[in-house]
């Protein structure tokens, strides 16, 4: 959607005039990507922030890919076969859909679509629009179904539906499972170069770093990638490296000090990752989620290093942003904080609360609120957690296991957290003092 020249961004959001350019959503938390010409919601920019715990997907790739997706001609393949009811209409049914999709009203379609699957339960591309909408909205996991039977009724639609589900389990962090997805080419298209920097991002949060960093080597220089890059070189135990790669003139500021502080925090230097996030502080847009994320920053430092009080104080402050997903993160560890304190109590109203106000659907937030569910009792139990954990590529099984063992009083979860962490990962130093180490 087109703003008007006159009209100011953040008062053109207000009004409802600019759509986020990955999923569609739209009001005055609507932010213009930094640099670019695109727009993003929080949930959509909130991809980017958590380099230490292995869930940053480079946006490149989110906006190539669900771009893709979005725009592609709606007049695909025929199926195989017509369906039985004889009083629909595939090119109709088709035509009407994509209008949907394509005007990016994925909420609107989705009861459309569950009217027209009543009617042919068999088509393959109603299911395929189906995992669309659930992927651009963000509920990864709800996708996974539909573009499975898709892609096992129309093979001509395997490779679309290939990386589509590569995409979604890999932002659930099940990369193990993502990785045969994105392994598979999609020829002839213009995004492949997105599939392969997905595959590049899932092979490093399998830690096959070098794998990783060949197929970076080919792709085109860009924010996403130096991220990459940076996080792959800390973990083989090239710090110098990866220090050299945040020091280049074309990086701005703020990333720049986010990094950094991030790699002293692993190295146990946490005063000096808190004097680069605050120096970096003033030169934060504040019409952009750039503070937030150097304050999310900040918490996890505080967490690192057991200051108990001002991680209370500065979660408490946090939880109460505008933005979903860094909220839903602040809430999160304020409920780890009280835990590590022995506040149960308050940690499981803060857990009550967490529920109560986030979409606990969300994608990014799958394995927080899973967490808040287990803690409130008793639907998620611990067996629950223990499977998803095995599931999870290691840089974030080991918060899931962290939980476990603040929330059992069980040592043998911290011993398995200490085992599941690459390198010095975030809660890496939480864990070692659990575990006695």
């Amino acid at each position: 959607m087109e703003t008007p020249e006159k009209i100011p961004v953040g008062e053109a959001a207000a009004r409802d005039l600019l759509a986020c350019s990955v999923c569609g959503a739209t009001g005055a938390g609507i932010r213009q990507a930094e640099g670019k010409k695109h727009f993003l919601c929080a949930a959509c920019e909130a991809r980017g922030r958590r380099w230490s715990r292995g869930a940053i997907v480079a946006l490149v790739v989110v906006l190539g890919v669900v771009g893709w997706i979005r725009f592609r001609p709606s007049s695909g393949p025929a199926p195989s076969a017509p369906p039985e009811d004889p009083g629909f209409d595939v090119a109709r049914a088709e035509k009407a859909v994509a209008g949907l999709m394509q005007a990016r009203k994925y909420r609107e379609a989705i009861p459309e679509l569950g009217r027209l699957l009543k009617l042919s339960p068999d088509e393959p591309f109603l299911h395929l629009y189906l995992g669309e909408c659930f992927i651009n909205l963000g509920y990864f996991e709800a996708s996974l179904q539909p573009f499975k039977f898709a892609m096992a009724g129309d093979p001509q639609r395997e490779a679309e539906c290939s990386a589509s589900l590569g995409m979604a389990l890999q932002m659930l962090s099940h990369s193990a499972q993502a990785r045969p997805f994105l392994e598979k080419e999609f020829k002839g298209s213009k995004f492949e170069e997105s599939r392969l920097q997905l595959l590049a991002e899932c092979l490093i949060d399998l830690e096959r770093y070098p794998e990783g960093l060949k197929i970076l080597e080919g792709q085109p220089p860009g924010p996403a990638a130096l991220r990459t890059r940076h996080r792959a070189l800390v973990y083989m135990g090239r710090p110098d490296d990866a220090r050299k790669v945040c020091e280049k003139a074309d990086v701005p500021p703020v990333p720049r000090a986010i990094m950094l502080s991030l790699q002293l925090r692993e190295e146990g230097d946490f005063e000096g990752a808190l004097r680069l996030l605050r120096e970096a502080e003033p030169r934060a847009d504040p019409k952009s989620p750039e503070l937030l994320r150097l304050k999310e920053a900040e918490l996890q430092v505080y967490l690192e290093q057991g200051d108990l009080g001002r991680l209370e104080e500065g979660a408490a402050e946090l939880a109460g942003c505008s933005h979903p997903i860094t909220s839903g993160e602040a809430r999160y560890l304020l409920v780890l904080g009280r835990l590590m304190a022995g506040k149960r109590e308050a940690a499981v109203a803060a857990a009550r609360e967490f529920l109560g106000k986030m979409d606990i659907e969300l994608g990014l937030l799958r394995m927080e609120s899973l967490i808040m569910q287990h803690l409130v009792g008793p639907r998620i139990t611990t067996e629950v957690l223990a499977t998803e954990a095995s599931q999870l590529n290691r840089f974030r099984a080991n918060d899931l296991y962290f939980y476990l063992a603040l929330a059992t009083g069980d040592a043998s979860w911290a011993k398995k957290a200490a085992e599941s962490t690459p390198g010095h990962n975030f809660p890496y130093h939480a864990i070692q003092r659990l575990a006695g180490k």
